[in-house]
């Protein structure tokens, strides 16, 4: 969790990853993942734009607004991302 800055997050490549709640006020999330990840997301940011690696991830725009969820491989972990202002990146490492 941040308040005032970036959050960047690299998941090691033990697998599952577990939950996990990243939070952050004023600025952007970069979360890292392994490809091979199984997980459900639910990333939402009220002001900013979700991009993702991951197709199985549904994302929706809606007026500044945008959400991200769907299930990667076989689902175990759960993750949620929340950023009030800023973009969120959920990448393939």
């Amino acid at each position: 969790e941040d308040t005032n800055g970036d959050v960047e997050v690299h998941s090691a490549a033990k697998l599952p990853l577990g939950r996990m709640n990243i939070s952050g006020k004023r600025g952007d999330i970069t979360l890292t993942l392994p490809s091979n990840a199984g997980f459900q997301i639910d990333a939402t940011t009220r002001k900013g734009d979700i991009t993702s690696d991951f197709s199985a991830l549904k994302v929706e725009q809606t007026n500044g607004a945008s959400r991200a969820t769907g299930t990667v491989g076989n689902g175990v972990s759960k993750l949620q991302i929340n950023a009030d202002t800023g973009d969120i990146r959920i990448s393939k490492g």
